[in-house]
């Protein structure tokens, strides 16, 4: 840890230009070394420590100094939470890509062994990639299988209608999800995930679908309280613990920030709703606490999460006011609190 301590509590005319120009060397060092994830935020960060540096002179006092240093953390705080929530949201991209060209695959191939045995092969070595340039790999694996496929197509062709329905259903699936991905995607800076216009985009999709599909909310309750007694970055911290968590206990369904205190998530599979509502309860039960640091002070906060689940039958408002509904009954007791 990096203390000016033994500066500031020096002579004024001796200690204090010293000090003055640690700073100045601290603000050039964060903005010389930070990471250049993406050029408009980097750019934006270096303005911002200009900006700093240039209030810095003869005359800045010593609270003053510790003002700008304080502005500085702050500064390299957001850029490295802007930064992350974009890493987040790249990495979690390419999991889409290739969780939905899997999909696309293994409908279009049923037939053929060869290229099931490799596609499933592919699938394990996901399951166990955990840096963004292993996932390129494998979405490159991935496209070459799709060259391969025009003699299978042919084959599924020939042998049954049927096989051509899955086929058809199988690519525009795939079309449509990619198209989705591949847009402009809009990010919760808290918790990394797409926003709730990428969510009712989804509904609206999830719902023109043959296979069954579930919308489940799940709200943070009390989350106005932990903001008013930690702070705003305890409650996104707590918003960003929940949206890990369920990612990484269901991570073959789609995970989006709703709005206020929740998130949403998205299940497509052809399995009985009762079991899919089992299954979401078993995952609530197992939220792990949240542990908060206040300067020296560590707090636990057990996570009181309610949810509900919706099947998604047709498109249009019903089922948002359904899911707003539900959200603004979770968060009576913050309700009170902001009065």
């Amino acid at each position: 840890m990096i203390s000016l301590k033994r500066y500031l509590n020096a002579g004024r005319d001796e200690g204090t230009g010293v000090t003055i120009r640690a700073v100045s060397l601290l603000i050039q060092g964060v903005g010389l070394h930070a990471i250049e994830q993406n050029k408009e935020d980097f750019e934006e960060l270096r303005s911002e420590l200009n900006k700093l540096d240039d209030r810095l002179g003869p005359k800045t006092t010593e609270p003053e100094l510790l003002v700008i240093v304080g502005e500085t953390l702050k500064t390299l705080e957001m850029y490295n939470r802007r930064s992350t929530g974009k890493l987040r949201s790249q990495f979690a991209e390419l999991q889409g890509i290739i969780s939905a060209l899997s999909g696309a695959v293994a409908k279009m191939v049923s037939g053929s062994g060869e290229t099931l045995a490799r596609l499933h092969e592919i699938q394990s070595e996901v399951s166990a990639a955990d840096q963004i340039e292993d996932l390129r790999r494998l979405k490159t694996n991935l496209s070459h299988l799709l060259d391969n496929l025009e003699r299978e197509v042919e084959v599924h062709k020939n042998r049954s209608s049927s096989g051509m329905k899955a086929l058809s259903e199988g690519v525009g699936e795939f079309e449509s999800r990619l198209a989705r991905m591949q847009s402009k995607v809009s990010i919760d800076p808290a918790t990394g995930l797409p926003t709730r216009v990428e969510a009712e985009r989804r509904l609206v999709e999830s719902a023109a679908l043959e296979t069954p599909s579930v919308a489940v909310i799940f709200a943070v309750k009390r989350l106005k309280q932990v903001n008013l007694r930690f702070g705003y970055a305890a409650g996104d911290g707590l918003l960003e613990r929940l949206a890990t968590y369920m990612g990484t206990a269901s991570p073959d369904d789609d995970l989006y920030r709703w709005s206020g205190p929740a998130l949403l998530m998205v299940i497509r599979r052809d399995v009985p709703f009762d079991r899919v509502r089992g299954e979401m309860r078993s995952l609530v039960a197992g939220i792990p606490e949240y542990e908060v640091k206040i300067n020296a002070r560590v707090a636990m906060i057990v996570m009181a999460v309610g949810w509900a689940a919706f099947p998604i039958t047709e498109p249009g408002a019903s089922l948002v006011t359904q899911l707003d509904g539900f959200v603004a009954s979770q968060i009576s007791e913050d309700a009170y609190v902001s009065k």
